[in-house]
């Protein structure tokens, strides 16, 4: 991903069989550590849910907790990256069969019958809660999921011209955005297993130079930061602790082989293994624009 942003949710110490790690995950330099501070490694498998239903793909063919227990009984997966779409919260009264039937001129209505039957409980739910009872059934076999909001108008990404590519541009309404990324804090802090969230997939544009990309970048993203953890509860008895940094500077940049820049900022708050936020990263594609 050409932005991204990985902030690990400081849950409740307990271990997850399956998984094999005690939680809260955090950030220790530039790596991911268990409870116990030893290195974890995400391998997540990609669940598409960010498309023209606002629905997790595939419910219309298999019993939720089918897809779920293929995923776990694999063995190659000790997580979910759980990807949504911005416009998921504008449509949020609206249920799964509502959108089935509406979505895309009404060419997904006849999904309607093999959805409701394979998936009768989640057919009549707000779209929002869908996604809750996907958690659900992940956390049921240990698996640990990774929020991933992909883009604004729920669509296929990306390209330069979707409409989904940068702050304040197209689709990309940020007032909107950092609402929708409140509402999934809220909706999923009581999971334990939604241990990471990748705040927008693949930020791009063709248009503005590095210099205004960091900007907005750092502008931005500190806001959508603050969002998330103003909505996350300070004391719970399903939470250990959220600790968060109280301010980032660019500390170093470095070109890649690939001609790629990439600056990264690190927290100069506490130092402590269980802050929030530790640093983050941000990689900037060349741009031909004026800088």
């Amino acid at each position: 991903m050409n932005s991204f942003l990985l902030m690990l949710l400081a849950i409740a110490a307990m271990t997850f069989p399956s998984s094999g790690v005690k939680l809260p995950l955090s950030v220790m330099n530039d790596q991911v550590v268990d409870g116990d501070g030893s290195v974890f490694q995400f391998r997540c498998a990609n669940w598409a849910g960010h498309m023209e239903t606002n629905l997790p793909e595939g419910l219309q063919h298999q019993p939720l907790q089918n897809i779920v227990d293929t995923l776990a009984s694999s063995g190659a997966f000790n997580c979910v990256r759980l990807n949504y779409a911005v416009e998921l919260f504008a449509k949020r009264d609206m249920t799964a069969r509502q959108s089935l039937r509406t979505s895309l001129d009404g060419a997904l209505a006849p999904h309607i019958a093999p959805f409701e039957k394979h998936n009768p409980e989640l057919i009549d739910l707000p779209l929002p809660k869908v996604f809750e009872a996907v958690v659900k059934a992940l956390a049921s076999r240990d698996l640990l999921v990774l929020i991933s909001n992909h883009v604004s108008k729920a669509g296929w990404c990306c390209s330069f011209t979707d409409g989904n590519g940068w702050f304040n541009e197209g689709h990309f309404d940020v007032t909107s955005w950092i609402s929708s990324l409140s509402s999934m804090a809220s909706l999923l802090s009581r999971y334990p297993s939604a241990v990471a969230f990748d705040l927008r997939n693949e930020l791009r544009t063709n248009v503005h130079g590095r210099a205004r990309q960091i900007s907005d970048w750092m502008r931005y993203f500190s806001q959508g930061i603050n969002a998330l953890t103003e909505r996350i509860p300070k004391r719970s008895s399903s939470l250990a602790h959220w600790i968060t940094t109280s301010s980032r500077s660019w500390t170093r940049e470095r070109t890649h082989g690939n001609g790629t820049t990439s600056a990264s900022a690190s927290g100069t708050g506490s130092s402590s293994r269980d802050t929030f936020i530790r640093g983050v990263g941000l990689e900037i594609q060349p741009m031909t624009a004026a800088k």
